[in-house]
């Protein structure tokens, strides 16, 4: 085996998968979008900015989402169930708070703004981590 496989199989080795358990979706228009966030930069609404960010479908009760090949660290996670599918979190006029369910890692609650990055941050080792956290209406 040569040095270059062997690294490259021991890294491989070190990545872990982050499974997503998003409950309360209480419908199943449009479309979930999920991002992967490694920083505060960015958290939430800059989704280019997260390391890896996803549409899936919304189930009814429990929409997963499942990111693999992330690396060991610390990860926050955040989605947004974007009922009429414009690709946009689409605000109330009077108050800056979505009109359509967003939830956080960790169960993380908006005040006044989006969740905060340390309060939906949780831990990626090996293997598969499980967050699971329900989607809020304001």
């Amino acid at each position: 085996m040569t040095l270059f496989a062997l690294l490259f199989s021991l890294a491989s080795a070190q990545e872990g998968s982050v499974r997503l358990e998003i409950t309360q979706t209480d419908n199943t228009q449009g479309q979930m979008l999920v991002v992967l966030f490694a920083s505060a930069d960015g958290w939430p609404s800059e989704s280019t900015k997260a390391v890896q960010r996803m549409v899936v479908t919304p189930t009814l009760g429990t929409t997963v989402a499942v990111f693999n090949h992330v690396q060991p660290g610390t990860y926050a996670a955040f989605a947004l169930h974007d009922e009429d599918g414009d690709g946009e979190c689409d605000l109330k006029s009077v108050i800056p708070m979505p009109k359509e369910p967003f939830g956080a890692s960790r169960d993380a609650k908006a005040w006044f703004g989006p969740p905060k990055f340390a309060d939906a941050v949780f831990t990626v080792g090996g293997g598969e981590t499980l967050q699971r956290f329900k989607l809020q209406r304001y």
